[in-house]
């Protein structure tokens, strides 16, 4: 309203940088493509958000062990046997001070983990390559611990 208004109008990604004015309003209007991945905010996301080779706690067991586990501000949860990450990815998906550990034994399943955290937003959560208990060794102590894949293999539990 003022004589030294400006408008602009740009895409994000060609938006240009100069004559900004220190002192601005930035408004904007989001459209998001065709294959844009639209995240709910409750938990149990859809199977199909996670890449997966079949290794995935599906999306109803995984809400009702996200509720369980109860993530509460600050806390570090152990997802031993990650498999695709979801747990792991839901449970820091939940506030941005929780942090996961995802623990998988398969070179390509730790990958696919990292991808799927990508892909959800959290890029922070940790993957583990190497096999239960032996990868525990330097780790944090968590304050949860999911036990996914392998859970019955010698000395996890212990």
């Amino acid at each position: 309203g003022g004589p030294d208004e400006t408008l602009r109008a740009s895409r994000a990604d060609a938006f240009d940088l100069k004559n900004i004015n220190p002192l601005n309003v930035l408004a904007l209007e989001i459209a998001s493509t065709p294959d844009a991945r639209i995240l709910p905010l409750t938990i149990g996301l859809a199977d199909h958000l996670f890449e997966h080779d079949g290794q995935i706690t599906k999306r109803e067991i995984r809400a009702i062990t996200l509720s369980a586990l109860a993530p509460r501000r600050g806390e570090l949860l152990w997802d031993i046997g990650a498999g695709s990450g979801s747990i792991g990815i839901e449970w820091m998906m939940a506030h941005p001070s929780l942090r996961a550990i995802a623990i998988e034994s398969n070179g390509e399943r730790a990958a696919r983990i990292a991808r799927n955290a990508t892909h959800c937003g959290v890029p922070g959560l940790v993957v583990v390559e190497g096999s239960a208990p032996k990868a525990f060794a330097k780790l944090e102590t968590p304050d949860a611990i999911f036990v996914g894949g392998g859970g019955s293999d010698d000395g996890v539990l212990e």
